[in-house]
C-alpha cells in the first residue's frame, strides 16, 4: 500500500481546478443571496407572505447540524487517510451518507411545502427565491454525492492509492463549498 501525505491531498491539477470551479460557484451564491436580500428589503410585502404556511425552521436547522456533521466526519477521514485506508473508508462513506439524508430531507420538505400550496404562484418573488437557491444548493450537493460515491468506490477496490488522492483532496474542497455556503443559505431564508 502506498502511504500518502498530507500535501498529495491539496496539490495537482485536479485540486486546483476544483479550487477555481469552487470560486465561480462561490461568485454564484453570492449573487443569489444578495439578489435576495435587496429584494426583500426593497419588497412593499413582508417575507415570507404571512399567509403562508410557516417555513421548517426546525428540521432544517437540524439538518444544518447532519450536513456540518459530514463535514466534520470528512475532515477525520482526511486525518485518518494519512494512516489506514482502514480507518479512513468508513468515515468517507459516512460523509457520503449524510449527504444524501441532507438531501433527502430538504426533498421532504420541498413536497411538504408544494402540498401546503407554497408555488411560486402563491408567494410570487419570496417563492422564486426560496427555491432558486434551495434547489440550486441541492443540485450542488447531489453533484457532491454522485462525485463523492465515486471517488470513494475508486478508494475502496483500487490498490494503487495515489491516482486517487488528488480526487478525494478536490472532492474535499467541493464538499467543504456545499456545506459551508449552506448555514448563509439557511440564515436568509429561514431566520433573516
Amino acid at each position: 500500500m502506498v502511504k500518502t501525505d498530507r500535501v498529495s491531498l491539496i496539490t495537482g491539477n485536479t485540486v486546483v481546478a476544483m479550487l477555481f470551479m469552487v470560486t465561480t460557484e462561490i461568485m454564484f451564491f453570492t449573487g443569489l443571496i444578495s439578489a435576495y436580500i435587496v429584494n426583500r428589503e426593497t419588497s412593499k410585502i413582508p417575507w415570507p407572505p404571512p399567509e403562508l404556511p410557516k417555513l421548517p425552521m426546525f428540521i432544517t436547522g437540524i439538518n444544518t447540524v447532519i450536513l456540518t456533521l459530514s463535514a466534520v466526519l470528512l475532515v477525520v477521514a482526511l486525518i485518518k487517510i494519512k494512516k489506514s485506508r482502514t480507518l479512513a473508508l468508513p468515515l468517507l462513506w459516512a460523509t457520503v451518507a449524510l449527504g444524501f439524508v441532507f438531501v433527502a430531507i430538504q426533498g421532504i420538505e420541498w413536497v411538504k411545502m408544494l402540498s401546503y400550496g407554497f408555488t411560486i404562484k402563491s408567494a410570487g418573488l419570496f417563492a422564486s427565491f426560496y427555491y432558486t437557491l434551495i434547489g440550486a444548493h441541492a443540485f450542488h450537493a447531489i453533484a457532491g454525492i454522485l462525485a463523492g460515491s465515486i471517488i470513494v468506490l475508486q478508494y475502496t477496490f483500487m490498490k494503487e492509492e495515489s491516482f486517487v488522492y488528488n480526487r478525494i483532496g478536490a472532492m474535499s474542497f467541493y464538499w467543504f463549498f456545499v456545506v459551508g455556503i449552506w448555514p448563509f443559505i439557511y440564515y436568509v431564508i429561514y431566520l433573516y
